[in-house]
């Protein structure tokens, strides 16, 4: 599952059963973990929120809150690529 350390209210499941969720406080890491393993995905502190995986479990749609907006970012889980798929404020 995906597992937003530290976060806000927030929690996505995937049609195989992978759990996405937010604990917690308001800043925190993104990170994959299973079978007893963290991957982590963003080390870097940010507002993340409201995990949504897609159908097959290969994408996780997240929105990330900064200063200058929120935008909907998606991790695709087989390339490690984090892409911004919005432009806040535009």
């Amino acid at each position: 599952p995906v597992v937003l350390e530290s976060g806000v209210d927030g929690i996505g499941l995937s049609p195989s059963g992978t759990l996405a969720f937010l604990p917690g406080a308001s800043s925190f890491r993104l990170a994959l973990m299973g079978a007893g393993t963290e991957t982590v995905v963003r080390s870097e502190p940010a507002k993340y929120s409201t995990p949504r995986f897609s159908p097959d479990g290969g994408r996780i749609a997240v929105v990330v809150s900064t200063e200058s907006g929120v935008d909907i970012w998606v991790l695709d889980r087989s390339a490690g690529t984090f892409m911004r798929m919005t432009t806040a404020g535009s």
